[in-house]
Formats: C-alpha cells, sequence, structure tokens
C-alpha cells in the first residue's frame, strides 16, 4: 500500500485532531493503544480498497468512517475508564487476541504478555497451546458476537485429520516392523536376534506418538481458527512439516531394524 504525499497530510492531520481532544490525563499507554488501534483499522481498510492504488477518494471516504475526530479520542477514553473486563482484542491482533485482551486487563504492554506467552510455550510446549485454545474459547463464549465466525468443519478437519494422520504412521510403522519379524521367522526360519540399539523404535515408539499427537493436534485445531495475519495457512503448513518430520523418524527406526538383522545376517556367516 503506497500513499501519495497529499493523502499521507490527510491521514496525519485526522489523527492530530484526535490527539487534540484527548484528555491530558489520560494515561500513556492507554493511549499509545488507541493509535494502534486506529493505525490498524486505516491499514486494514486501506488495503481492501479496490485497484492497485489507493486514491483520494478512498483517504476521504476512510476518515468519514472513521468519523468525527472528538468521538474517536473519546472512544480511546471509554476504553480505559470501562470496568475492567477480560475480554478479546479486537483490533492489533497476531493470532486471536488473547494476549492482546490480556494486556488491556493488565494494563501492561501487548509485547510484555506475548512475550511471557511465547517463553512459557518454549517450557511446557503444547500445555501452553492447551491453555491459549481454552482461554479463548472462554472468552469469546463470555462475550464474542462479533467475533469473525468459526468454519466448525475447518477446525473439526484440520483437528481430525492431523490425529488421524498421525495414528496411521504410527501403527503403520508398528505393522511395518511386523511384517520383518515376520518374514524373518516364517521365511528365513531365523529368530529374532536381540538388536540392542539398533531397535530403538521399540523403546520411543509410544513417546514418540505421544508427542507428535501432543503438538499437531492443537497447532491443527488453531489453523482452523480466523486467526489474524494469515497465521492459519502458517501454522496448517507447519503442521503439515512436523507429521512429515514425524514420518521420516519412524522411516529412519524401521530402516534401524533392518540394518540391525542385516548385520547379524552377515554377523552369522562370517563370524
Amino acid at each position: 500500500m503506497r500513499l501519495t504525499q497529499k493523502q499521507e497530510s490527510l491521514l496525519a492531520r485526522f489523527v492530530r485532531e484526535v490527539n487534540s481532544h484527548l484528555p491530558e490525563d489520560l494515561p500513556e499507554r492507554a493511549r499509545e493503544r488507541g493509535f494502534v488501534r486506529l493505525q490498524s483499522r486505516m491499514e486494514r481498510e486501506l488495503n481492501a480498497a479496490d485497484g492497485d492504488s489507493i486514491h483520494d477518494e478512498d483517504v476521504a471516504a476512510l476518515i468519514e468512517r472513521l468519523g468525527d475526530p472528538a468521538e474517536v479520542a473519546a472512544s480511546f477514553a471509554a476504553r480505559r475508564t470501562a470496568p475492567g473486563t477480560l475480554q478479546l482484542a479486537r483490533e492489533d491482533r497476531v493470532w486471536l487476541g488473547v494476549c492482546g485482551g490480556l494486556a488491556e486487563y493488565l494494563d501492561a504492554a501487548p509485547w510484555l504478555v506475548r512475550g511471557f506467552a511465547f517463553v512459557l510455550g518454549l517450557t511446557t510446549g503444547p500445555l501452553a497451546l492447551i491453555a491459549y485454545l481454552a482461554l479463548y474459547v472462554w472468552l469469546r463464549l463470555a462475550g464474542g458476537e462479533e467475533e469473525p465466525r468459526i468454519a466448525k468443519a475447518r477446525v473439526l478437519g484440520r483437528g481430525f485429520g492431523a490425529v488421524a494422520l498421525a495414528f496411521a504412521l504410527h501403527y503403520g510403522s508398528q505393522y511395518a516392523v511386523r511384517g520383518i519379524y515376520y518374514i524373518e521367522e516364517q521365511y528365513l526360519h531365523r529368530p529374532i536376534p536381540e538388536l540392542g540399539d539398533w531397535a530403538w523404535l521399540h523403546v520411543r515408539a509410544g513417546e514418540l506418538f505421544f508427542w507428535s499427537l501432543a503438538l499437531c493436534t492443537p497447532l491443527a485445531v488453531l489453523s482452523g481458527l480466523p486467526l489474524a495475519n494469515a497465521w492459519d495457512y502458517s501454522l496448517k503448513r507447519i503442521v503439515q512439516a512436523l507429521l512429515a518430520l514425524y514420518g521420516v523418524v519412524l522411516s529412519f527406526g524401521i530402516a534401524s531394524i533392518l540394518t540391525g538383522l542385516i548385520l547379524d545376517f552377515v554377523k552369522e556367516f562370517t563370524g
């Protein structure tokens, strides 16, 4: 989105008029959040304008939709003086507005809450994702009439799809190993040897399956929700990458068992 100098001047003048009507006792943090919301709305509506370029008429229409600068300034103060209620942020979202809503409720900087959530995610993994989803559902049910509509079929489809694929990979690898052992016993007439470290998949199969479900399921459900900034597409790709990585690890585990059997066979005839 590229604006001409005249268009930038019109928007800057509107912002200055809003600033001039703000109460002097309005806290700086509330002032900053208000301007962030205003800037986000202006960018969103200008990006939605038809055509490859922004016309002067588009900017004039936007300013008219924004309303009287005094009323916009009053909305800044109203958000600050309204009784403290925890709700989803409707502007300046990164995902679903949970961290933004918490920041506004706690009167804290949004980057601080998001940074804490990020660190929590690194230390607790899927627990942080599940808590985020649960808090979103709770806040939405508590008063999310204006929230974007949730495509339930997409949420369920992506969630169940990730679970089904993880199950398919897990049990597919188990049956592949059983098939290898069956051939070893029935066609080669050899007992299954002690493979040691070559059979690490036997030890790690359950743990790998658990983590694939624990990581991919909440991410898949999250990718089906109306995320901001095209994060639904990004998370969908992340889930696909994690499941692909899980499949690769299982393939290496099967190959490791095959390698152990081949080495045991060679050792028997050369030793």
